[in-house]
């Protein structure tokens, strides 16, 4: 019978346990991974710290443009372009030692982590704050000339830049632009934009039209669309058309005015809760108000304005000239000889260069007595019961 040598056996078996516990040890490797968190938005390179006692790779889960990997002996540099979207952005870098793995998710911020805000909302004239911060030195540009900025460039570090607009917008809409803030080789570009402050109101607070009939356009001083309406029974008085936006105009329709008196209406405009009440005006005809004393007849054209019971002025004829109007339509070139002060009742001899039509000059002595004052027209009674009308115009 053969015998069996079991010692050779149990080294067989002892070797193969052996080579088993040696392929675990193998496995069992130093594998850490640093994270490296969030950064800001700015173009920067970031550096993740990797300790394995075992050959070990990296790799994008995703590829993305915005970030280069570069790989090291003990781990790896991510460079980052600038980040000038609004939102944040993310990337995973997925490790791997052996059959062990490891990941380390990294995030981006964006634009608002080193410029407050991107975006610039102004509310009328008041100054609004740009914050930047940003590691390298910079420097902006804005062409508007209707805002004002206090400081031109920056270093490293957190700077606010006070923003103002010159005045309100009364615009129609919105007025933009920008600041354009240059760091590096990088343009960030802030929209600035000043919301429409509504605004209603007539180029004159009152609408004055002559004596005669027929349409009057006013132009209106909005930016709004807007109604209107005659408030009261002014008869005398319709609104032809509001026109809005396109050239902001209202227009007016007036009778005739023989009454030789002044009317008036007063006339609403309205847009949301604004709300504006002017005067409209309309002027009448001279020869259409009796005045005792004062012959002629004059031109349709020329209307009756109210105001003082005296006449007078303080410059002599180098400053100023009279106009003297009369039924064949002289005009005086010169006048001496009218008092500083007059009053009515007064009378007083004038020497009058006239201008007959166009061509001819002639000087003429009068004996004239003021029959009637209103609003610098001295109304004169002479010169064989002719009405001079006598107006001065500053030069």
């Amino acid at each position: 019978m053969k015998t069996i040598d079991k010692s050779r056996y149990l080294f067989l078996i002892a070797a193969l346990v052996l080579a088993g516990c040696g392929k675990k040890e193998q496995e069992a490797v130093v594998f850490t991974v640093s994270q490296p968190g969030t950064v800001t938005a700015e173009a920067q390179t970031v550096t993740v710290q990797v300790n394995c006692d075992h050959p070990w790779k990296v790799a994008c889960q995703e590829p993305v443009s915005w970030a280069n990997l570069v790989q090291s002996d003990t781990g790896v540099s991510l460079t980052t372009d600038f980040n000038l979207g609004e939102s944040s952005r993310n990337l995973t870098l997925v490790f791997t030692a052996g059959k062990q793995e490891k990941t380390v998710s990294f995030t981006q911020e964006g634009l608002s982590s080193v410029v407050k805000p991107t975006t610039l909302n102004l509310e009328g004239a008041a100054t609004a704050n740009l914050d930047i911060r940003l590691k390298q030195a910079w420097k902006y540009n804005c062409d508007a000339q209707w805002l004002s900025i206090e400081q031109m460039q920056g270093t490293a570090g957190l700077v606010r830049l006070m923003v103002t607009p010159s005045d309100v917008n009364e615009n129609v809409g919105a007025r933009n632009t920008s600041i354009t803030i240059h760091t590096g080789s990088v343009d960030i570009d802030i929209p600035v934009i000043q919301a429409q402050t509504d605004v209603l109101y007539p180029a004159d607070e009152i609408l004055e039209a002559t004596a005669s009939e027929g349409d009057r356009s006013y132009f209106m001083a909005t930016n709004v669309d807007f109604t209107a309406e005659i408030l009261g029974s002014a008869t005398w008085l319709s609104i032809v058309k509001v026109k809005s936006l396109d050239n902001r105009e209202l227009i007016l329709h007036f009778d005739e005015n023989r009454t030789g008196e002044i009317r008036e209406a007063t006339l609403r405009l309205s847009s949301g809760s604004l709300v504006k009440e002017l005067t409209v005006r309309q002027l009448f005809n001279i020869q259409d108000k009796h005045i005792p004393g004062v012959y002629g007849i004059l031109e349709d054209d020329f209307v009756y304005r109210p105001g003082s019971d005296q006449w007078s002025w303080s410059a002599g004829p180098a400053s100023c000239r009279f106009l003297i109007l009369r039924p064949d339509w002289h005009q005086a070139l010169d006048v001496s000889g009218i008092p500083s002060s007059v009053n009515i009742g007064d009378n007083f001899t004038a020497s009058v260069t006239l201008k007959d039509g166009i061509y001819t000059e002639a000087s003429e002595t009068l004996q004239l007595i003021v029959a009637y004052i209103r609003d610098g027209l001295l109304f004169l009674d002479g010169d064989g019961g002719k009405c001079i009308i006598v107006k001065r115009e500053d030069l």
